[in-house]
């Protein structure tokens, strides 16, 4: 299964486009959230706050550039911003939990951006940027 999803899914074009969109706005992310932690805000407030402003300028890539697809704008930006509100929401507590176990907010934040653009990844491609 593993290996399948290997070749289907992360050795395309779309995902090495998914990935150049999505590092710029991990910049963004990372940006937001250094700001708001370093002027006291919560960390998961920060992560929240700092994930919904990436969501936001990285979904026009996604639709407009990255993925090859027929869908109206309306019906991608709904869905994948309530995947991404799921996983914004989730990774909140995930970071929180995780950076007990690392003890490195910076670190933390990596690893968990890492796992949830995977499988937000997935989502997008198997239920929001489709032909139909």
């Amino acid at each position: 299964m593993v290996r399948r999803l290997i070749k289907k899914h992360f050795l395309t074009k779309e995902f090495v486009g998914y990935f150049i969109v999505g590092s710029l706005g991990t910049v963004l992310d990372f940006t937001a959230f250094t700001l708001l932690v370093l002027t006291d805000h919560r960390v998961m407030v920060s992560q929240w706050l700092a994930g919904l402003l990436g969501f936001t300028v990285t979904h026009m890539w996604y639709h407009y550039v990255v993925f090859s697809h027929n869908q109206k704008l309306k019906k991608t930006y709904f869905l994948s911003m309530f995947f991404s509100v799921i996983a914004v929401v989730i990774s909140g507590p995930v970071l929180v939990s995780a950076f007990h176990l690392v003890k490195n907010i910076w670190l933390t934040k990596i690893l968990v951006g890492v796992v949830f653009t995977i499988i937000v990844f997935i989502i997008r491609k198997k239920w929001v940027f489709v032909q139909k």
